[in-house]
């Protein structure tokens, strides 16, 4: 192997990895999700009724072309990490764990970018310890009144859903 091919071979290497990062900074720079990065007020369903809904303050960084989340305070003691990318700069999709020592907690999500990008709301996913499948609606914004309207989305998208 020459010089030049092994130089090659390195430079190749180094673009196959970094021009992905760079592709996704420059989408989510252009999503309407470029603000996003804070403290977001959130409001979960536990999944056990439809009625009940539970406070949690999170925050969402930006790191290696990926949104980051991180529970900050939770209503239920609940403490998470999890990552999520931007679909079609209308969609959040990723998922969620546990970051408890011995908890083996794996939840996945998907949540509507609303058009002004001032909440995001939609539903989780998860399987109880029984392998049960348990869903419930989640719902983000910057204030209170932004968590009320996304939530009175999702009970819209829940009535036109058979």
């Amino acid at each position: 192997m020459t010089s030049d091919t092994l130089w090659g071979a390195i430079i190749g290497a180094f673009f196959s990895f970094v021009l992905p990062i760079v592709w996704d900074w420059i989408k989510l720079r252009r999503s309407p999700l470029r603000p996003a990065t804070g403290v977001w007020i959130s409001k979960y369903q536990t999944g056990l009724t439809t009625k009940d809904w539970k406070d949690e303050v999170i925050e969402i960084s930006y790191k290696f072309g990926q949104l980051k989340l991180k529970s900050i305070k939770n209503e239920l003691g609940h403490q998470w990490e999890g990552k999520a990318k931007v679909v079609d700069n209308r969609l959040l999709v990723g998922e969620l764990r546990s970051v408890k020592l011995g908890a083996r907690t794996l939840t996945s999500f998907i949540l509507v970018i609303h058009q002004q990008g001032d909440y995001l709301y939609g539903r989780w996913i998860k399987t109880s310890t029984k392998n049960i499948v348990i869903t419930g609606r989640w719902v983000l914004g910057r204030t209170e009144a932004d968590v009320e309207m996304a939530k009175n989305q999702t009970e819209t998208a829940n009535k036109m859903i058979p």
